[in-house]
């Protein structure tokens, strides 16, 4: 079993900059397709139930007045896009239950632990979410 995930990038709508980001793992077993269209009818409000993930220090941003840490442009996102998402879904393995069931057919309760993990190359739709001055979020269709 397979996991694959939305990611929502926050985008500051004033300045552009990405401070944190929304991700949601699924497990889909089914044909590129229809995860994919899956996955994207998910994204318009999916995101409310994700995880928040704030990006490290190592982004930065340099303006007029200083630097910026812990953010990054959304023009630079395509640039570290795989150093962005990489450490997010590795602690979205984490979430799923370690015990998913109780083997009973030897008689002695054997636990069931098959934890899913993402493949090697992830499969990810990446929706970014525009949030105004008063904290409404807006997804990017």
């Amino acid at each position: 079993m397979e996991l694959v995930a939305n990611i929502w990038p926050i985008v500051d709508e004033q300045s552009g900059l990405i401070y944190r980001i929304l991700a949601r793992a699924y497990t889909l077993e089914a044909p590129d397709d229809v995860i994919s269209s899956t996955l994207k009818a998910l994204a318009p409000k999916d995101y409310h139930l994700a995880s928040s993930f704030a990006l490290t220090a190592r982004f930065r941003h340099v303006t007029e007045h200083g630097t910026l840490e812990g953010c990054l442009h959304i023009s630079d996102f395509a640039t570290y896009e795989s150093m962005i998402i990489v450490p997010i879904i590795e602690q979205l393995e984490g979430q799923f239950a370690k015990l998913q069931g109780v083997n009973m057919s030897t008689g002695e309760p054997i636990a069931v632990a098959h934890i899913p993990r993402f493949g090697k190359e992830p499969y990810v739709i990446t929706t970014f979410v525009m949030e105004s001055i008063n904290g409404e979020l807006t997804p990017s269709l």
